[in-house]
């Protein structure tokens, strides 16, 4: 317990080593960013007076804390304010969508303080971007305080338990659908720690690696989290049939969308690999690929993360420190913004990179840390309703 509180003291103390000082400014960034004028998809534009329609609920809930569950028998005109849960949908809406590249599946997993109009702003401007319909998986925010201190303290908290049970089916059953070659996952701050738990739930279902994953200590809180929702899908019932090639009767049943409810199926390398993770402000204390052989093998699934230097939550995780108290493991390419400030995807990550890239910086402003395969995000290459070609060896970037 005392190494855990040292730990956790070390990581947000790190996290908290900015200057000047400013921790509004780190997580609302500057004033240029609050107007449409010179920032056209920010989510500060619901403070606008002509906006109070959404903009007075969405304060409503990042001020009022909330239960991230409802119950059945509760009907009530202000049950949107007491109980939150979470929630999944299609963006946009309707049969009439047409997708350019139906061999792919888009997930969008939301970050701290989003509610109904935040996480439409955020999925409306992923949508314009890469060209593509999105499966939003929304983690209804709780109020900022629980918020924050679900990314910096309460990972292992019943709010993040029970997001994780909401985004984990869909994200499996589109691995299992052998119609999809490719699954993205855009992740944002604390989405970023739901990805982290959605990642370790896929290597306990993965057989040559799960006596492992099952015996391998607790750590980090994330794996703390799967650990809980692999017992309640008994995830060793699944392993232990197919050593034995007998199913157990009493084995639960699992939720997989627009199947049924069906029992749990071992993850195969292939289906891993299907898989690219693209988080912002990453701020989770382990999100590591399986490990593959070779020195220059492909990680499976690819993962990318970008963090402001000046935003406390990206420095928790992707921009914490690498080794020793307070350390977080963040695999794959990371890349880092010098000297941006703001927390909010639209505003201080999505619109400077493409301004940044308007203007001929072909990373959108983003500086690759040590050890990246490439020193331009691969994300890039999904703009504009296009695919980068395959994931292939190669050499770090230099």
């Amino acid at each position: 317990m005392l190494n855990r509180a040292l730990d956790l003291a070390c990581n947000v103390g790190h996290a908290l080593q900015i200057f000047p000082p400013n921790y509004v400014r780190s997580i609302l960034g500057d004033l240029d960013s609050w107007r449409t004028q010179t920032c056209p998809p920010t989510e500060l534009q619901l403070a606008a007076f002509h906006e109070w329609n959404k903009g007075l609920p969405a304060l409503a809930h990042i001020l009022i804390p909330a239960l991230p569950w409802k119950p059945r028998e509760v009907s009530l005109p202000c049950s949107d304010l007491l109980f939150r849960p979470s929630a999944v949908f299609r963006y946009p809406a309707g049969d009439h969508v047409q997708d350019p590249t139906p061999q792919e599946i888009w997930f969008f997993i939301n970050g701290i303080c989003t509610d109904r109009s935040v996480v439409h702003l955020n999925a409306q401007y992923l949508h314009r971007l890469f060209g593509r319909p999105l499966t939003v998986l929304h983690n209804f925010t709780r109020s900022f305080i629980p918020d924050l201190a679900a990314c910096a303290v309460g990972k292992g908290w019943e709010q993040v338990t029970e997001s994780a049970a909401v985004a984990f089916p869909p994200i499996y059953a589109a691995l299992k659908n052998k119609t999809y070659e490719r699954l993205i996952l855009l992740a944002h701050s604390q989405g970023t720690i739901l990805s982290a738990v959605i990642l370790e739930l896929l290597k306990g279902l993965h057989p040559p690696i799960h006596e492992e994953w099952a015996a391998a200590p607790v750590v980090a809180p994330e794996c703390a989290v799967a650990r809980k929702l692999a017992e309640r899908w008994d995830f060793a019932g699944t392993m232990r049939a197919v050593r034995t090639g007998r199913r157990a009767r009493t084995a639960p049943r699992f939720d997989w969308p627009g199947r049924g409810r069906r029992r749990l199926e071992p993850v195969t390398l292939d289906e891993l690999r299907k898989a690219e993770i693209y988080c912002f402000a990453n701020c989770a204390t382990e999100m590591v690929p399986v490990r593959m052989r070779g020195e220059n093998a492909v990680p499976a699934p690819w993962i990318e993360s970008y963090g402001n230097e000046k935003d406390i939550v990206a420095r928790l995780g992707v921009l914490a420190s690498e080794t020793g108290p307070g350390s977080a493991r963040i695999g794959g390419d990371r890349y880092t913004r010098d000297a941006a400030w703001g927390h909010l995807l639209n505003a201080h990550y999505l619109y400077p990179m493409m301004k940044a890239r308007g203007s001929g910086q072909p990373a959108g402003g983003l500086a690759p840390l040590t050890g990246n395969r490439f020193s331009v995000p691969r994300l890039f290459g999904y703009l504009d309703a296009k695919s980068p070609p395959p994931l292939q060896q190669r050499k770090a970037a230099r």
